[in-house]
């Protein structure tokens, strides 16, 4: 298990040592490195420096609101810092309160939109898109991008919520869910009613499966029992007998009964003859020419 580390959110430690322990924290194997806002000292500005003095440990904000700073200006910084850090920004992004809203001289109010169209404008200007956006709270004008190509274009964001709407976010905006835009999901501008189950949106991914055929082999389309949403492809789960060497094969060679898993055949692809494997395993207790036997005995492959 890897552990990650909030420190100075309150900013009661002097900045510069700061980035001391963040070197110490990252050679003990703190996954990632978290610091806060508010009035508290300034995330990306700190991050920025533990990235030029460290080289693996990830770099997050938990969390920037977005008051501060316009969604075009955070796209640029986050950019920079990504380009900067090697990849390494999390940025977690919320909505704050009234009273966070007023230190900037903005309006609390409809949270989940203002959250959903700041979060579209970062997404599209750190991934060096062109970017002209007229949203119902935030427009960018006319022919904004990036004056150079983002070496990592995808930012993972993750949105901090306390209210009822914001928990109900089932769908986290990361690996692949991080370069879309809301309007590819919500059609129309409807955020409401959206399934969160994976298979109302890749069902004709599911369908098109042919190594192995999902259908076919009755695979659930609850996805994320064996996929995420920063690993689609190459997912893992857990099958216990290794699918390597010889046996890199189709579910259906050994799985003959489509749909059941379950049931399995080592016989039926190694086609031995019974009376002489039977001979052979003379001295061995309680064998038996069936295939689970063969894999009680062979689970990983070998004679």
């Amino acid at each position: 298990m890897i552990f990650d580390v909030e420190i100075n959110s309150a900013a009661h430690y002097p900045a510069p040592g700061v980035v001391d322990l963040i070197v110490l924290a990252e050679q003990v194997g703190f996954g990632a490195f978290w610091k806060g806002e508010s009035n508290s000292t300034d995330p990306l500005v700190l991050l920025s420096g533990v990235a030029s003095r460290t080289k693996t440990i990830k770099l997050g904000t938990a969390i920037y609101h977005i008051y501060g700073r316009s969604p075009v200006t955070l796209g640029i910084q986050s950019a920079t810092l990504q380009d900067l850090s090697g990849g390494r920004l999390l940025l977690g992004l919320g909505v704050a309160n009234k009273a966070i809203a007023g230190w900037h001289g903005g309006v609390f109010d409809r949270p989940l939109k203002r959250a959903r169209e700041y979060i579209d404008v970062v997404r599209k200007v750190a991934a060096g898109e062109r970017v002209e956006y007229e949203g119902e709270i935030y427009q960018t004008g006319q022919r904004f991008q990036l004056s150079w190509k983002p070496s990592y274009p995808k930012v993972p964001i993750y949105l901090a919520g306390l209210g009822p709407q914001m928990k109900t976010q089932q769908t986290p905006l990361t690996g692949a869910h991080a370069a879309r835009s809301c309007n590819d999901c919500h059609v129309g501008g409807n955020f409401q009613g959206l399934s969160s189950d994976c298979a109302a949106c890749h069902l004709g991914e599911y369908q098109a499966t042919t190594n192995p055929n999902h259908a076919a082999m009755g695979f659930p389309t609850s996805c994320e029992q064996c996929h995420n949403t920063t690993r689609w492809q190459g997912a893992t789960f857990n099958h216990r007998f290794p699918i390597s060497g010889p046996h890199q094969l189709s579910c259906a060679d050994c799985h003959l009964q489509p749909g059941n898993l379950q049931s399995f055949s080592c016989t039926h692809c190694h086609d031995h003859d019974q009376p002489t494997m039977n001979d052979k395993h003379r001295e061995v207790q309680n064998y038996s020419w069936s295939s689970p036997a063969c894999l009680q005995c062979h689970p990983q492959g070998r004679h």
